[in-house]
């Protein structure tokens, strides 16, 4: 057999016993854990939106400013 075969049967070994492992040892059935992932993920994707939302205000009020001639760019904090 060559090192090629070698390292390929070993990858898959080592793949399944991972595997086997993480059923074995997950705290949580496979339903409760995509539930978990969906609810955190849509708390995710509402304050990516809140922030975008917020930070679109903030260049947009500067623009405004800034093409007024009222002001310089303001510095970042």
């Amino acid at each position: 057999m060559n090192t090629t075969a070698k390292i390929l049967i070993g990858f898959f070994i080592g793949t399944a016993i991972g595997t086997a492992t993480g059923f074995l040892f997950a705290p949580l059935t496979g339903a409760r854990t995509r539930k978990n992932i969906n609810k955190k993920a849509k708390k995710l994707v509402k304050q990516l939106e809140s922030l975008v939302s917020k930070e679109k205000k903030k260049a947009t009020s500067t623009a405004k400013r800034v093409r007024s001639g009222r002001t310089a760019v303001p510095s970042v904090q």
